[in-house]
């Protein structure tokens, strides 16, 4: 089951993140390179792909991996799992773009919440905490001109 919302919140929200393959351009192979993502993500076969994810405990890319009979058995040996496959479908999962500025943020949220943890600083304090650091970066990108929206 899914976390009830705060007030006035987003029911079912979170954020996901993902591995992400790709072709360069000067690929010596792309064919082979594209065909190579094609099996792994199980858009070639999403019945055999649905074997490697539940290897690395990952979520399914599709609902046809999901529905595959490995995957159910997976899920089963494993139904806490289940509550993270049940939430993608959600129109508020946002995925993270793998972006620089996004890496900064993940990485602030990460030290945050691991002082806060392990008891280096009090919840308050390390908030307070990144709230300047984010404050600060935010700053510094606009002085060199990005787009802050």
């Amino acid at each position: 089951m899914a976390i009830p919302p705060p007030r006035n919140g987003r029911p079912k929200a979170g954020w996901s993140n993902g591995n992400f393959m790709i072709v360069p351009m000067g690929a010596k192979e792309p064919k082979g390179a594209w065909d190579f993502i094609k099996f792994w993500s199980g858009l070639t076969n999403p019945a055999v792909a649905a074997e490697f994810y539940t290897w690395g405990g990952w979520l399914p890319l599709s609902p046809a991996m999901t529905g595959s009979p490995i995957y159910q058995d997976y899920l089963k040996k494993y139904p806490q799992f289940k509550t993270f496959v049940d939430l993608m479908p959600s129109e508020n999962i946002e995925v993270l773009p793998p972006v620089p500025y996004q890496q900064f943020l993940n990485d602030q949220f990460a030290k945050t919440e691991d002082a806060a943890l392990r008891g280096t600083v009090s919840a308050k304090q390390a908030l307070a905490d990144l709230k300047s650091t984010l404050s600060s970066e935010t700053k510094r990108r606009k002085e060199l001109g990005y787009d802050q929206k």
